[in-house]
């Protein structure tokens, strides 16, 4: 569903990241009544940038949306909630593109040569230092030392930080068992291929990647540091970065977790798009109609 809204441009702009005040300040010096600010991220890459913009930035937004609060405290400050025209907007999802089918399994797993008794652990983000692919090499190349050799690791995405992983992977002598993927278009069959989803993040605003998992059923894995509010399912939990920690809740959950049919709870718990889109766009028409009564 798309968002449909007569956008006036002498009335509405909206930008992403702190770093953009220069765009608020041109909004507001073209008479832009309504700037609105969107944050998706918990930390700012741009600290020293940040820190000389902010008290710039508070003044010139007139209404804020956070996927998360994690992401509202990074951008609009601790006090965030005390601010009437900020609040937490969720990141939603197409759900039923998502829901696990067996057929989608077979088909991925005879591509990547896997077999039913391969214990598939996926990955879907974007190669930086946050996202902390590193730590999953070492899970991995751990869980092999142990003796059990049909622990398999599929990596989805792109990023910097591509080819120093693939190189570490070269270098400990574990490409048998570990999958590069790259930029896919099929997320949902590739989710479908996974017996459990893990997300090892350092920071995290939300972690859509997070939600398209829970939606496909998956026991999910993820550091302390990802939003609570990404927690849907039962089987979803969080645990600290320790390497040693990891290990046991993998094998603790190879044993006695199931994959859910999942859908229906990630809707109600709000992360469909069609919802969020609605929600969206009623703000927006709320915006506009009270600006122009004002004006």
């Amino acid at each position: 569903k798309r968002l449909y809204l007569p956008v006036q441009f002498n009335y509405i702009s909206i930008c992403h990241y702190t770093t953009i005040t220069i765009d608020l300040l041109a909004a507001k010096i073209a008479k832009c009544k309504i700037r609105v600010a969107h944050c998706h991220a918990s930390k700012c890459d741009h600290k020293i940038a940040n820190e000389l913009l902010q008290p710039f930035f508070n003044r010139l937004y007139s209404q804020g949306f956070a996927c998360s609060e994690d992401a509202a405290i990074n951008m609009f400050g601790k006090k965030w909630k005390k601010r009437k025209c900020i609040s937490i907007l969720k990141n939603g999802i197409e759900t039923n593109k998502f829901i696990y089918r067996e057929s989608e399994k077979i088909d991925i797993r005879k591509k990547l040569q896997l077999t039913d008794k391969d214990i598939v652990l996926g990955h879907i983000g974007f190669f930086n230092n946050p996202k902390n692919q590193i730590f999953l090499i070492n899970l991995i190349e751990m869980l092999i030392g142990t003796g059990t050799q049909n622990y398999k690791l599929v990596l989805v995405g792109d990023g910097p930080n591509k080819e120093k992983i693939q190189a570490l992977v070269d270098k400990k002598g574990i490409n048998n068992y570990v999958h590069f993927l790259g930029i896919r278009n099929d997320i949902p069959s590739i989710l479908s291929s996974f017996d459990m989803f893990l997300f090892p993040s350092i920071f995290e605003g939300l972690g859509i990647a997070v939600i398209e998992a829970q939606s496909n059923g998956l026991p999910c894995i993820l550091s302390d540091r990802v939003p609570q509010i990404t927690k849907i399912l039962d089987s979803t939990e969080f645990v600290a970065l320790d390497e040693k920690l990891w290990i046991d809740k993998i094998v603790e959950k190879r044993k006695n977790s199931h994959r859910e049919n999942a859908v229906l709870k990630v809707q109600e718990f709000g992360w469909d798009i069609v919802d969020n889109c609605d929600i969206l766009q009623k703000e927006y028409y709320r915006l506009l109609s009270e600006t122009k009564r004002k004006f």
